[in-house]
């Protein structure tokens, strides 16, 4: 499933939403057919994460140990009440870059 903004190629088997609720829609049907929370990944720029983070309760981060200069970055949940680090994986390295993969889950607020 893909939110996109703009009129781009379309890769085959992907189902594509110009907006979220169409896009929430589609994943309440797919669990209605035997999915999963955890069969549904964000993959972003910026503002897509801004816009469905309110529904994920998983964040898996890949922490690089250098910054790099971007143009988008995702919110900062390990400030952020909502969220606590469920797990932090060793320090890998490939190519010369060192990263580690974080994960957090979503505090069950009452």
């Amino acid at each position: 499933l893909v939110l996109r903004t703009r009129d781009e190629a379309c890769a085959e088997g992907c189902e594509y939403f110009s907006s979220i609720d169409g896009l929430l829609a589609r994943v309440r049907g797919l669990k209605q057919e035997g999915y999963h929370d955890n069969d549904f990944i964000v993959i972003g720029g910026g503002a897509v994460y801004q816009q469905l983070l309110p529904y994920c309760d998983t964040i898996l981060v890949t922490q690089f140990e250098e910054m790099y200069k971007a143009d988008v970055w995702f919110p900062a949940i390990d400030q952020s009440p909502d969220w606590y680090l469920d797990s932090c994986g060793f320090w890998l390295e490939e190519e010369g870059v060192r990263f580690r993969y974080l994960t957090y889950r979503r505090n069950d607020i009452a």
